[in-house]
């Protein structure tokens, strides 16, 4: 979505992320449109210091985020950032980059969830992965018709991260594991309807809902609140998923992954079939790591939940998957990855508790 502005960006055009102020109202926008706004460690470390500050700044009553360009908020993040650094490491050499953007970014999202001021995300068109959890684990974030909301890790031989797992285990009907195992899209009417999501406004009054919040008084919660509402749209779109929510919730609701697997056989329908299809495809370890991550994230809060995911994203890039995932879907994109192990029955419950181990002291995630 093209910002909106009355005032000149701070930093060059170049910037990974851009900056504006307009009175006591300051604006965020990731900007690399061409690869849809992908978070990378340049920006981590642009927006980090500048959000805390802001929240720190009795001068400061809003912050807003929106993506640059017209295809989406943000694609999740630079992934292929993450695997190049990761092959220097496990060839013996010394790079810290993968290891240095889950600890900031995890403290990104812990800094967003933390915020006093008034923080809101336009969700506007694809919001995927990481992207997705840096825009809804603030208080506000807003969904439009155009909204392509997703969590694709498990294709990548990677899992959701970034406290995912808070949000995917407190969802209804287990459309959480659906989700999360599936990599499936929603809509931004559904993920207004299952919560994830605060508001929903037609895309049509984007620039309406931006011109206001920035032109209005003195904000606070509340107030924001009452002016996100005053866009809703009087019909909103039905939840897409409803007539599948029994089917999912028995499904899905397998004690391990070869058990959702044998409920869809056993389930019989066209739509069960094409789930076992999908499923097929993920990595069978990062099937199970998922599956773990939202089972055990049910009791967790999201620092909590945090933890654990750097836990394991700190460990995945050393292993076979995500640089096979990457291959076939970003680089050479044959879409036929081969998986190692490559069963679900040869992946172990040993090798996937070696995923959740604490590490040791000096490498835990401090937030």
């Amino acid at each position: 979505m093209a910002p909106f502005s009355t005032s000149t960006s701070k930093m060059s055009s170049d910037a990974h992320a851009l900056f504006e102020e307009h009175g006591t109202k300051r604006v965020i926008i990731y900007n690399r449109p061409k690869q849809i706004n992908a978070v990378t460690l340049k920006m981590i470390r642009l927006v980090y210091p500048q959000l805390k500050a802001w929240n720190e700044s009795p001068d400061v009553d809003l912050i807003l985020v929106k993506g640059a360009g017209d295809r989406g908020l943000c694609a999740g993040g630079d992934i292929a950032a993450i695997t190049d650094s990761a092959r220097t490491v496990m060839a013996g050499g010394q790079c810290s980059i993968f290891e240095d953007s889950f600890r900031e970014v995890y403290n990104w999202g812990h800094l967003i969830n933390t915020l006093t001021k008034p923080y809101v995300a336009l969700a506007d068109g694809i919001t995927m992965g990481g992207g997705l959890i840096l825009a809804v684990i603030g208080k506000f974030s807003v969904a439009t018709e155009r909204s392509v909301i997703s969590l694709p890790e498990t294709a990548l031989g990677m899992v959701p991260d970034l406290g995912a797992a808070y949000i995917l285990s407190r969802l209804k009907s287990n459309i959480g594991m659906y989700l999360g195992l599936t990599g499936g899209r929603i809509n931004g009417a559904d993920a207004y309807h299952l919560g994830i999501v605060s508001h929903y406004i037609d895309s049509s009054n984007l620039l309406k809902v931006e011109s206001a919040l920035l032109s209005a008084g003195k904000l606070d919660n509340k107030s924001v609140d009452e002016l996100l509402n005053s866009f809703k749209p009087k019909v909103i779109p039905e939840f897409s998923l409803e007539k599948l929510a029994r089917q999912i919730e028995h499904c899905y609701g397998g004690r391990t992954v070869e058990e959702i697997i044998e409920r869809l056989g056993s389930d019989g329908s066209e739509w069960a079939k094409k789930q076992f299809q999908i499923l097929s495809k993920m990595s069978p370890t990062s099937l199970k790591i998922t599956h773990k991550q939202i089972l055990t994230s049910k009791n967790k809060n999201y620092p909590e939940t945090l933890q654990q995911d750097f836990r394991i994203t700190t460990r995945i890039p050393l292993t076979h998957d995500l640089h096979e995932g990457c291959r076939a879907v970003l680089i050479e994109k044959d879409r036929n990855p081969k998986w190692n192990p490559a069963r679900l029955e040869d992946v172990t419950d040993q090798q996937i508790d070696q995923f959740f181990k604490p590490l040791p002291e000096n490498k835990e995630l401090k937030l």
